[in-house]
């Protein structure tokens, strides 16, 4: 025998239900914005087109096509991205105008000299310039520079270096030394560009001259560097004092422009290329890496 349910309680369990719909939707909102609060990750597509997608590809646009575009890199409040085109030119996207302006254009003997290139460039946190690495064509040319964009201008200096670099947020620059001239000789190193030594190196992998290494960036913190060594991601204490494999990723290249790694806004995650795709990977390891999309050269922002 079943117990007939008081008319009273028919209004009380609507509001429930009614409530509880409410709460649904609305605890779907925090995870729509958690999408938004991951930022959007620029990258070349295979047709050489440069590329804006959230990590969950529910926005995905081409912002530079026609092909020929390498190396895209966020300013500091997402409204820019400044690229390489034509090998030795450095122009600046602007998402308010729909305008790209050239800032930098490498001298014209570069044109005649295949391996005379603009490599790989990242935007400067303080919005100070462009920094750049050119390679090939001389001992001139293996070295990291900077271009000034808008606001202060750049610190003056040349730093040798592999196809590889990134700088953090408090200008600390991590990349492949490259001159034998240091005392540390050939790995990754630090250089502080606001340091009182103008060659103020940290070992962080020393000896990697004979590895296959490349992509090096920044988590947000500093406290960790991302980067490419023997067929696997990992991660390295910015300290030099402990490592974490990640996941195996082939560090292949074109010898122009090199793969980059980069992470997300809060740390959480890197984005990588391996094999002609996008993948992105949880910074503690602890999931298999997730498959984006075709392309190379991702860049995460705002």
């Amino acid at each position: 025998m079943t117990t007939p349910i008081p008319r009273r309680v028919f209004p009380l369990l609507i509001a429930l239900l009614s409530a509880g719909i409410a709460c649904s939707l609305l605890s779907q909102k925090p995870n729509e914005q958690d999408n938004k609060e991951q930022g959007h990750i620029a990258f070349v597509d295979p047709d050489g087109n440069i590329r804006v997608i959230t990590p969950d590809l529910s926005e995905n646009n081409v912002v530079l096509s026609g092909g020929g575009y390498f190396s895209p890199s966020w300013s500091p409040d997402g409204r820019k991205l400044a690229y390489i085109r034509n090998n030795a030119e450095i122009w600046v996207y602007d998402f308010d105008t729909e305008k790209s302006v050239m800032i930098h254009q490498e001298d014209q003997d570069c044109f005649a000299n295949p391996e005379c290139v603009v490599r790989i460039l990242h935007w400067a946190y303080d919005n100070s310039g462009v920094y750049f690495h050119g390679g090939g064509g001389g001992p001139n040319w293996n070295h990291i520079k900077c271009v000034n964009v808008d606001g202060p201008s750049c610190d003056t200096f040349s730093l040798w270096s592999y196809p590889g670099f990134d700088i953090s947020r408090s200008g600390r620059i991590v990349y492949l030394n490259f001159s034998n001239a240091d005392a540390l000789g050939y790995g990754l190193a630090i250089y502080d560009i606001h340091g009182a030594i103008s060659r103020d190196l940290i070992p962080l992998l020393p000896d990697t001259y004979e590895h296959q290494t490349g992509g090096p960036s920044w988590s947000p913190d500093e406290s960790q560097v991302a980067l490419y060594i023997d067929g696997k991601l990992i991660t390295v204490l910015s300290n030099g004092r402990g490592q974490t494999t990640l996941t195996e990723a082939k560090l292949s290249w074109n010898g122009v422009n090199p793969p980059t790694t980069s992470w997300s806004l809060d740390g959480s995650y890197i984005a990588y290329e391996d094999g002609g795709y996008i993948w992105i990977i949880d910074t503690e390891g602890k999931n298999s890496p997730h498959q984006v999309t075709q392309g190379s050269a991702p860049s995460w922002g705002p």
